[in-house]
């Protein structure tokens, strides 16, 4: 009997831990849901504020534009594999590399803001360089420079394109999809949306990922030097840095990318480590930094001074626009009065004379 009592009890026990389980992971998968719904939410809040006001356009610039864009779309094609039921596997794997592809899109749109900024700074320091009689050095500086304004022509015309598919392409051709590294892996892919623990994400996906944020990291290290040196020297190409940064979108642009890319390596560094170990844990931590990471660039991006002074101008040529035309309305109002009063002055005219 006590056999039998010990067996009733160790079923009873058993089936309360994994009704526990399938509670964790019902809830994880909807907190998980709730994250990825307020980032894409703020992301789109974010993308029509930008498409709506031309200056704020300009201000951005194409790349962080397009970066943009891609950066909704991939929290949209995540909330859809999150959505999906494993029981849809080819649907779940085609959305989820769509949103690998749309996550790396997103990290090669930052990377090509950065460089275009190096590349608009070194060239007007080897624009003044020509202009102070270095011929020479200003002839060999335009190499380097002509170098790396190819790169970014590759890089926005070609790699945004062709890098993400190509590591699509290898993950699918050199790695089975549902091939995980152990079981905690493959129990862990239930709650993991379109990351899951494979091993096409952990060799090819992350160190993609990881070397385009250590580029964008060597281009902020440039334009920091470059600003630094500017203050040290008393140099004219210096000043004419100065005046670049102070009088053009450049600064606006390069603390945008900045926090892009801040935001980018400690919610991917926290996702990698999630999928590596496995931990519901840190997947809490990614998702929640994930929609924070949206939420913070929406309104840190929306209320800098650079935004709020176009929208402090769009406000105030506005005003002016309508200004002028109620003065409009109301010299025309005016002119038609007159007119009027002078045709029935005219009329009154001819009654008389024919009277």
């Amino acid at each position: 009997m006590n056999h039998s009592y010990n067996h009733n009890d160790l079923l009873t026990i058993s089936s309360i831990t994994i009704n526990n389980d399938s509670r964790i992971d019902s809830e994880t998968h909807t907190i998980t849901q709730i994250c990825f719904s307020l980032a894409f939410c703020s992301t789109l809040i974010h993308l029509i504020f930008i498409l709506y006001f031309k200056r704020i356009r300009k201000l951005y610039g194409f790349c962080i534009m397009i970066h943009c864009l891609f950066y909704s779309i991939s929290y949209l094609m995540t909330l859809i594999t999150c959505s999906l039921s494993k029981k849809t596997n080819l649907i779940h794997i085609i959305f989820g590399y769509l949103a690998d592809y749309c996550i790396l899109t997103t990290i090669i749109m930052n990377l090509k803001s950065s460089l275009m900024i190096v590349y608009l700074l070194l060239s007007r320091r080897e624009n003044m360089n020509g202009y102070h009689g270095n011929y020479q050095l200003c002839n060999s500086s335009n190499v380097c420079l002509n170098h790396i304004k190819k790169l970014c022509y590759i890089m926005g015309h070609i790699m945004v394109i062709i890098l993400p598919i190509l590591c699509i392409v290898i993950s699918i051709f050199l790695f089975e999809t549902n091939n995980y590294i152990s079981e905690d892996h493959k129990e862990f892919a239930v709650i993991s949306c379109n990351l899951t623990p494979n091993y096409g994400h952990f060799y090819i996906f992350f160190p993609i990922l990881f070397i385009l944020l250590l580029l964008q990291f060597s281009c902020i290290l440039i334009v920091i030097k470059l600003l630094i040196g500017q203050q040290q020297n008393t140099n004219h190409y210096h000043d004419s840095i100065t005046t670049l940064w102070k009088t053009t979108n450049i600064s606006a642009r390069f603390w945008i990318t900045l926090k892009f890319t801040i935001t980018h390596s400690l919610v991917w560094l926290i996702a990698f480590l999630a999928l590596i170990q496995a931990s519901i844990s840190l997947w809490h931590v990614f998702t929640l930094l994930y929609s924070l990471q949206a939420i913070y660039i929406t309104v840190n991006c929306t209320f800098t001074r650079p935004i709020l002074d176009l929208l402090y101008q769009w406000r105030e040529e506005k005003m002016d626009y309508y200004k002028n035309e109620h003065h409009l309305l109301l010299i025309n109002h005016i002119l038609n009065t007159n007119q009027q009063n002078d045709k029935k002055q005219d009329r009154v005219n001819n009654v008389l004379i024919n009277y």
